[in-house]
C-alpha cells in the first residue's frame, strides 16, 4: 500500500499498537460516562484501513485534511480521529485531553472500528503507528 501516487513510503498494516485494545479502552471510558458501547460495522473497519494512509497524505503531503474523506460522499455523517503515538494508554490519553476527540469519543454515535498501521521509512522498519477510527451513527 502507498500513501498517495505519487509518494513512495511504503505503509504496513503492521503496527505496534493494538487496535482491540484502543476499541475496548475506548469501550470502558463510554461506560464509565454511562455511555452505550461502540459496535463495530465491517463498512467502518475498512474504512479505517484506507483512511490512515490517506489521512497521514492529508496532513503530512496535500495538507488538504480529510479531502479523501469527504470525497467518498457517504451516505450517513461520520466523525473520524486519528492519532499518533507510541502506545495505547498515550494515544488514549491525548484524544482525551483533546476537547474535539473527546467530544467524537463522548459523541451518540453507535459505530466504530479502528485500524492500527505504521509507517515505515526507506524500508528500514517503522516509523510510528497511527491509530485512526471513524466514529457513525
Amino acid at each position: 500500500i502507498l500513501v498517495s501516487p505519487t509518494d513512495t513510503t511504503p505503509v504496513s498494516q503492521q503496527s505496534s499498537l493494538n487496535a482491540e485494545l484502543l476499541f475496548t479502552m475506548i469501550n470502558d471510558h463510554r461506560q464509565k460516562l454511562g455511555l452505550i458501547a461502540f459496535q463495530k460495522n465491517d463498512q467502518l473497519c475498512q474504512l479505517a484501513q484506507a483512511r490512515g494512509p490517506e489521512l497521514y497524505e492529508e496532513i503530512f503531503g496535500s495538507k488538504s485534511i480529510h479531502a479523501g474523506f469527504y470525497a467518498r460522499k457517504l451516505p450517513y455523517r461520520i466523525i473520524e480521529n486519528m492519532v499518533h503515538r507510541n502506545s495505547e494508554q498515550i494515544a488514549f490519553n491525548w484524544w482525551l485531553s483533546s476537547s474535539l476527540h473527546r467530544r467524537a469519543i463522548e459523541s451518540n454515535y453507535q459505530f466504530s472500528c479502528g485500524a492500527c498501521w505504521a509507517i515505515l521509512s526507506s524500508g528500514r522498519g517503522c516509523a510510528g503507528s497511527w491509530w485512526t477510527t471513524p466514529i457513525a451513527r
